[in-house]
């Protein structure tokens, strides 16, 4: 009767370790917006490793409003649109600047810019392989970031259209000056932007890669990266890349069903094994 319990035992163990592998553990969100490094991790949303295949659901993740203001600031920077109207209402999620780089320093915006408010309002599904390197078609991740700014006396403030995994273009405009964003999919392996300027000079071409790895716990770590590509022509004339990355990571993995199959039979066999022996 002892063999007979162990079996069943393990036969219990395996299903319930099968049932809670593969799950998404942590979704992190990350992407430079002038110069500021923005990270934006989820605890709602959720996915699946079967085999080599997985997928992500961000429930209401994106389905959000804040503001990147400068260090210490308790609310968020106002502007009006190129001196005309008022923006859309401003979040109340304040997030205070902390990257080092670019064109913030030290926790403060490099004049003229004052703020950035951010609106993202389209979720992301993704499903795919682990072998695949590029997402086509691929749900992905949309928005917009208003960039506020004093110039002289006049505020003004610049819609930067956010493009992540859908691969499309978007426009957007003010007066003097107008916005153009090349949507890029998502990728796992290298990508590049080529034949990027800086007010019409040359500037270094930019480039990201996706990977996968495991980590020393057994967890998939899945990294993408979408590099799309930013054009300024008006007031500034650039064009710009900056990537942005999604990584996901997720318990280790469910076999595929056919593996499950077998070992489940392999167990029941086990089980009728013991079963003969004691009768």
């Amino acid at each position: 009767m002892g063999k007979l319990k162990m079996l069943a035992l393990g036969a219990m163990l395996f299903a319930a370790v099968s049932a809670n592998a593969g799950q998404l553990l942590s979704a992190t969100y990350s992407q430079t917006i002038q110069g500021v490094a923005v990270d934006l991790s989820s605890t709602t949303a959720t996915g699946t490793l079967v085999g080599n295949q997985f997928s992500l659901d961000a429930g209401s993740w994106f389905a959000q409003s804040f503001c990147i203001a400068n260090f210490g600031a308790t609310a968020c920077p106002q502007a009006t649109f190129m001196g005309m109207f008022t923006p859309p209402t401003a979040p109340t999620v304040v997030m205070n600047v902390t990257s080092m780089f670019g064109t913030a320093m030290n926790g403060m915006f490099k004049l003229p810019v004052l703020g950035i408010n951010l609106t993202f309002g389209q979720n992301g599904t993704l499903t795919g392989t682990t072998g695949a390197t590029r997402f086509t078609p691929a749900d992905g991740i949309t928005g917009i970031a208003r960039v506020m700014a004093k110039i002289g006396a006049v505020f003004t403030l610049v819609p930067l259209p956010i493009d992540a995994g859908a691969g499309v273009d978007v426009m957007a405009g003010a007066p003097t000056l107008l916005v153009s964003v090349f949507g890029d999919s998502w990728h796992l392996g290298p990508v590049a932007q080529t034949g990027l300027t800086s007010n019409l000079a040359p500037a270094a071409n930019v480039t990201a890669t996706g990977s996968v790895n495991v980590t020393s716990m057994g967890n998939t770590v899945v990294n993408l990266v979408s590099l799309g590509r930013l054009k300024l022509r008006g007031l500034a004339n650039s064009e710009t890349a900056s990537p942005v990355f999604l990584r996901l990571e997720y318990a280790p993995s469910v076999p595929e069903p056919g593996t499950l199959a077998l070992l489940g039979a392999g167990v029941a066999g086990l089980v009728l094994i013991g079963r003969r022996k004691i009768s």
